[in-house]
This record gives C-alpha cells, sequence and structure tokens, in this order.
C-alpha cells in the first residue's frame, strides 16, 4: 500500500496577486463598469436580451439578475479582467465589497517564481480606463493589490 505525505488536496487552486479597485460588490457598481467599458457591446447586448431593463420600462428588472449581468462582464472581459468576488475566486471577506482588476502574478506551485513588478513602471490600458470609469461614476472605491488562493 502506498502512503502519501505532506500537501493533499482534491482541488484545483493557485496562488495569486491582483491590481485593482475594491468597490462595491452590488449589481449597480456591475452596471456602471460593464456599461462604460464596452459601451457599443452594452448597448447590443441590452438591445437583445434584456430589453425592459434597456428601455428603463421593467420596474423589477428581472430578466438581468446580477449572475446574469455578472457572467456578460466576466466573459467579455475574461481575458483581461479578475473579479474577486466570493471565497472561490479569491476574495473571502465578508464586507459587500469585490476586487476587480488585472491578476500580475499567479503560481499553480508552491511558491511564485522570483519576479520584480515595478508599480511605478506599470501601465495598462484597461486599468486606465477602468480608473476613469470609476471615476467618472464617482464609484466609492480603493486601489488594491489583492493577495490570496482561489479555484483555478
Amino acid at each position: 500500500m502506498k502512503y502519501r505525505s505532506g500537501f493533499v488536496s482534491n482541488s484545483s487552486s493557485c496562488s495569486f496577486v491582483l491590481l485593482g479597485f475594491k468597490v462595491d460588490n452590488n449589481i449597480n457598481t456591475r452596471i456602471e463598469i460593464l456599461k462604460n467599458l464596452a459601451p457599443e457591446e452594452w448597448d447590443k447586448f441590452m438591445k437583445e436580451y434584456c430589453p425592459e431593463y434597456y428601455n428603463g420600462t421593467e420596474n423589477d428588472k428581472r430578466g438581468c439578475s446580477q449572475e446574469f449581468i455578472y457572467e456578460v462582464l466576466e466573459d467579455k472581459f475574461k481575458e483581461d479582467l479578475t473579479i474577486a468576488d466570493d471565497g472561490e475566486t479569491g476574495y473571502d471577506k465578508e464586507d459587500g465589497k469585490m476586487v476587480i482588476g488585472l491578476e500580475v502574478a499567479r503560481s499553480y506551485e508552491n511558491t511564485f517564481d522570483d519576479d520584480i513588478i515595478n508599480l511605478n513602471d506599470f501601465t495598462s490600458p484597461l486599468l486606465n480606463k477602468m480608473k476613469k470609469v470609476i471615476n467618472e461614476n464617482d464609484i466609492e472605491h480603493e486601489f488594491v493589490l489583492l493577495t490570496g488562493t482561489k479555484m483555478c
């Protein structure tokens, strides 16, 4: 019989470093970010899938749940943007917040490779656009560096 010692896990997890904005985790914040980061795609999507919401004729807006909007946001920016909003995505605090930004490092091993990221020289068009959207829409935020473990 073989015995295994040390760290054993049946789940696939990884460590990460995320540079981004800590904002309220609610549907209004998600909508403001999505529609202002990609206004053309937002209009096309809303007209096709949520016309009552788009036209403002449906009070409860049931057709566009938070989960549905999240899927659209995630799908549109999944190659560029990371959203940490629960324990599985690396943000397990119960403060009603989420962190949305760029994953600058990830490790599937026990350690990260040695690397230095100079934040003074760090620029990203998407991060700059997100900062502009957040500021123009008066979204309360903190610019943060989030580290943790998530499902990968």
